[in-house]
């Protein structure tokens, strides 16, 4: 039984583990991977051109006055993430071999780097800035302040997503206003299927759900391990980028657009691993080695791509671990 690392350095194929199933990650889906050469840089971007005044019945002898559209400069300086993880002689023979343990090792240094892109995603969207501003949901009329939230984000382009944590998700479809409107679109059978759509965390049928009765395209709903903090009311709308396999630095130029993240690869045409993944062999530890790297930095180009919303108050929040269920009403 082979025990140690066989082919050191960089892994593709470990690159390629999935980690953090079933719920996944979010961040990248919110600032979409833009890879570069450079560490750090300048690059000119589009931001929201505001609508100006129309000019009526000019006399033909004056000047028609132009106001100027140009870019903004951003800047992005990326940093090295990195974790490792080691594996004994001993611990691949208790995963019954090489292949199995090799897919343990990167699978947990994948997901421990992809655990602090979470975290940065997240509080770039949730920042104090924004939750000042965040507009309250009424108990009587809560789909109404979300419609008035994706309207404030429409001037950014790309499609509308509901950003949340699973807790607050299940926490929006029992309040009482969606869930009579859930059932009015559906019946009792909707309302149960959100119900179970989030508890297993499928996605396209929770967005196919929510579009029956709010005007949005996508739910992203996070990891209650990263996407909660002391306050779990929040969620946001925010305007993801949907440049569907486009350069995304070139879309960025022509439209507003809310985010992006910039990543240090050595070939930014290879955008499929931007986490790598390496492997060796330590002799004088007499381990395996299994190392996740990133070097990113995330960029929010126009913050007005998003809108915070708050539950009112009284909201019913169920967290369960493994050994309890703990059920918490907000003030």
């Amino acid at each position: 039984m082979e025990t140690q690392v066989q082919i050191n350095g960089s892994r593709p194929d470990l690159a390629d583990v999935e980690c953090n199933l079933p719920i996944g990650y979010i961040g990248q889906k919110i600032f979409p991977v833009s890879g570069t050469v450079e560490k750090s840089g300048t690059i000119a971007l589009q931001t929201v051109v505001a609508d100006g005044s129309a000019v009526i019945d000019r006399s033909w002898d004056s000047a028609l006055t132009a106001t100027r559209i140009s870019p903004t400069d951003k800047t992005f300086t990326t940093k090295k993430v990195e974790k490792r993880f080691a594996m004994t002689e001993e611990d691949v023979k208790d995963f019954n071999g090489l292949e199995s343990a090799e897919k343990a090792g990167a699978s947990a240094a994948k997901r421990t780097v992809h655990k602090q892109f979470e975290a940065d995603a997240k509080a770039k969207v949730f920042t104090a800035a924004a939750k000042a501003t965040a507009i309250t949901l009424a108990t009587d009329s809560i789909l109404d302040g979300i419609n008035l939230a994706c309207l404030n984000v429409r001037r950014v382009k790309g499609k509308t997503a509901l950003v949340c944590h699973s807790m607050w998700y299940m926490a929006f479809i029992g309040l009482a206003d969606v869930t009579s409107r859930l059932t009015a679109v559906g019946g009792l059978g909707a309302l149960q299927t959100a119900r179970q759509a989030a508890l297993s965390l499928q996605p396209e049928i929770i967005a196919e759900l929510m579009r029956t009765i709010l005007p949005i395209d996508v739910v992203l709903i996070g990891d209650d391990d990263y996407w909660t903090d002391s306050d779990p009311l929040f969620a946001g709308i925010v305007r993801i980028p949907d440049v569907q396999g486009g350069d995304l630095t070139m879309a960025a130029k022509m439209d507003p657009l809310y985010g992006m993240s910039k990543w240090f690869l050595p070939d930014p045409e290879n955008q499929e691993h931007p986490f790598e993944i390496r492997a060796q062999w330590d002799g004088v530890g007499v381990a395996n080695l299994f190392d996740a790297t990133a070097r990113y930095d995330l960029m929010e180009i126009n913050d007005s791509g998003k809108q915070l919303i708050k539950l009112p108050s009284g909201s019913v929040f169920t967290t369960t671990t493994t050994t309890t269920t703990t059920t918490t009403t907000t003030a």
